[in-house]
């Protein structure tokens, strides 16, 4: 699966650039190849009823 996004990283009020996140991103359109994980749900205890 492909993550695509825009980042524009203007300068904060002092004229220092703000930290780019997420990682990887830049001034302009950015893919990251990302992986979805599954959480599964907890199991229940068998007998305890």
């Amino acid at each position: 699966m492909w993550l695509l996004y825009s980042g524009g990283f203007p300068l904060d009020q002092d004229g220092m650039p703000h930290p780019m996140n997420p990682p990887g991103g830049h001034y302009g359109m950015t893919f990251q190849k990302i992986q979805l994980l599954r959480v599964e749900s907890p199991r229940t205890a068998h007998g305890s009823d």
